[in-house]
């Protein structure tokens, strides 16, 4: 899925889908030009083998190619130690927490960090 304002990318093992994460326009910027990551995934047996990084690097390098945005957000549960690390890799600066009711229940902070392009 594509559009001016945000892009969704698979990760395959052949073809086989095995990841999934997305770049959108963020609503809480009213410029809009903020881009959010959104929903990374990637299948269990995938996981601590370094490619995060793939979906990192798409991610980035489609939001700089667009020239549309001048600063890039993403968050993450407290508990997520391993996302809390992909970002930092990126160069993502912490703006903050908040506690966050999420979809399974579970009343933990949401983390918050930007990046400026």
């Amino acid at each position: 899925m594509s559009a001016p304002t945000h892009q969704v990318f698979g990760l395959f093992d052949g073809t086989s889908l095995i990841g999934i994460t997305g770049v959108f326009t963020w609503d809480g910027d009213p410029s809009g030009r903020t881009a959010l990551l959104v929903m990374s995934y990637i299948e269990p047996g995938y996981r601590g083998r370094g490619l995060s990084q793939k979906l990192y690097a798409a991610r980035l390098d489609w939001i700089r190619r667009s020239g549309r945005f001048h600063t890039v957000h993403v968050s993450h549960r407290a508990s997520n130690e391993a996302s809390r690390r992909a970002n930092q890799r990126h160069g993502f600066v912490k703006t903050g927490a908040a506690p966050f009711a999420w979809p399974d229940g579970t009343l933990e902070d949401e983390v918050h960090y930007e990046l400026a392009l």
